[in-house]
């Protein structure tokens, strides 16, 4: 009996584990870094990026910069630390990141009619340093598509890094 209380805790331990996990990561920080968008045959274009990302007590983010629309999604921890999350986009900011994709494919390849198949994170998280001081963002997406009979690949990298402020 005193087993089965035990195993029974077990569930409960690792759930509040994840929502202090969670709750580590809530805050804000200006983000500054490297962006660069490889299209297959066509070239890569680089340049600087500084956003505004906010991780609420919900699970959610939002991220904004002068140069782009405004996105957000939800977040989930990573690992046990409790100082990382993986981001994920929301419906309508995942279509606006692609749709703004393709424009720039469009006008860094000067091509017309590009249509992005599929658009896949291989990474997308925000790190915390051991004091929360300090939060770095990455972002890895492979996208696929075609543009006048064509396919090809594309990849997006991001890699701001900044001061963070705990909520």
């Amino acid at each position: 009996m005193k087993m089965l209380r035990i195993v029974a805790l077990i569930p409960a331990l690792a759930i509040c584990h994840v929502a202090t996990a969670a709750a580590q990561v809530i805050g804000s920080g200006t983000l500054k870094g490297p962006i660069s968008f490889t299209v297959k045959k066509c070239g890569t274009d680089r340049g600087r990026v500084q956003l505004v990302l906010t991780v609420a007590p919900d699970g959610t983010w939002t991220a904004g910069s002068d140069e782009g629309l405004p996105l957000s999604g939800t977040s989930q921890p990573l690992g046990t630390s409790g100082r990382k999350l993986t981001l994920d986009f929301d419906d309508e900011s995942e279509a606006d990141f692609v749709a703004q994709r393709a424009s720039d494919i469009e006008v860094g390849c000067r091509v017309s009619g590009v249509a992005i198949d599929a658009a896949t994170p291989a990474k997308f998280t925000l790190t915390l340093n051991r004091k929360r001081t300090r939060a770095t963002l990455a972002v890895i997406y492979t996208l696929t598509g075609s543009a006048g009979g064509g396919r090809s690949k594309a990849i997006f990298r991001l890699k701001g890094s900044g001061r963070w402020t705990p909520a």
